[in-house]
């Protein structure tokens, strides 16, 4: 892990020396010693998850049965017209499937929410 973040920390001071600069969002994977990296070389950028690695973990942890239906879900949510919105209707969502266990309709147990911030872009 430690060569791992050292790696990304000798990519960040690369791009600096190349004059990168204004970088206001970066998209990553789910790779903390990038997070950890990006912080030490570009503190003032925000960072969101990737949404397709997230969906491919989504997706990979439900069972095939509720594929269609757990998609259509989360269409209902990106299709939102704001963040508002869509956190507003990920709300509903979340409420109309409380009564059901993530274990129950999954068959493998909760690892974390996704995070908040994957509805909308934070920038334009």
């Amino acid at each position: 892990m430690l060569l791992l973040a050292e790696s990304w920390r000798n990519f960040f001071k690369y791009q600096k020396e190349r004059d990168l600069k204004g970088a206001k969002l970066v998209i990553l994977d789910k790779a903390s010693s990038l997070a950890d990296a990006l912080g030490d070389f570009l503190p003032d950028a925000k960072w969101q998850r990737c949404i397709d690695h997230w969906h491919c973990d989504a997706f990979g942890k439900c069972l095939a049965r509720h594929a269609r239906a757990d998609a259509a879900i989360l269409k209902a949510i990106y299709s939102q017209e704001d963040k508002e919105a869509a956190m507003g209707k990920a709300a509903l969502v979340a409420e109309k499937l409380r009564g059901i266990t993530y274990k129950q309709r999954s068959g493998k147990d909760h690892e974390g929410d996704p995070p908040a911030d994957t509805c909308h872009r934070q920038l334009p």
